[in-house]
């Protein structure tokens, strides 16, 4: 009777487990990482929760709610300032050389200078974009994971029908990190404690 109740535990472990891991996947395919670099201090990082959905580099941009002054032409949207860095939409490039607002998409480890223009790219869910003010040196590698895991990034909620963004800890319950570290504990603990009954 006792065996049949430890393992009956052993199996509610590891289902537990694997629904928190499974969980934490969907959450963090949902997500996607945002990367400021005004040129000095730390980074602005924000984790933005897209739901699956695909914006365009510049409406995920739009999204931080800072302020973006954009010149806009056939050929796209060239970003002039974002907050207070930049230069004025009628003198887009008044600071390069050296300095310009440079867009970078995170690919296999390394960044990418991006090729295509930021409202025509479609930002993937679970990828991190970044923009740097500087003379188009990409930033330092930061992944989603070490994005959403930090308690100093902005979290808000991401609609391709809106560009307000929803209070700073509005994404915070959605943080994948605590589901999969559960996950994974349940997991090992279950397959272990399996594996002690099974040499009986």
């Amino acid at each position: 009777m006792k065996i049949k109740r430890f393992s009956g535990w052993l199996l509610i472990m590891v289902l537990v487990g694997l629904t928190a891991f499974q969980y934490a996947a969907a959450q963090l395919n949902n997500l996607t990482g945002l990367v400021i670099n005004f040129g000095k201090g730390d980074p602005a990082t924000y984790c933005l929760d897209t739901s699956g959905e695909s914006p365009a580099g510049y409406d995920l941009l739009l999204q931080t709610g800072l302020p973006v002054a954009a010149s806009h032409s056939s050929q796209g949207a060239a970003v002039c300032k974002i907050g207070a860095i930049g230069c004025p939409v009628d003198d887009c490039f008044c600071d390069s050389p050296p300095n310009y607002w440079s867009y970078w998409h995170l690919q296999e480890g390394q960044w990418i200078y991006a090729t295509q223009g930021a409202a025509d790219y479609p930002v993937q869910p679970g990828s991190v974009d970044a923009w740097v003010w500087g003379n188009g040196t990409p930033p330092a590698v930061t992944t989603l994971e070490q994005i959403c895991n930090d308690p100093e990034a902005i979290r808000a909620a991401v609609s391709l029908n809106s560009v307000q963004t929803q209070p700073a800890n509005s994404a915070t319950s959605k943080n994948p990190t605590n589901y999969l570290v559960f996950g994974i504990l349940a997991s090992l603990l279950g397959a272990g404690l399996v594996w002690m009954v099974l040499r009986r």
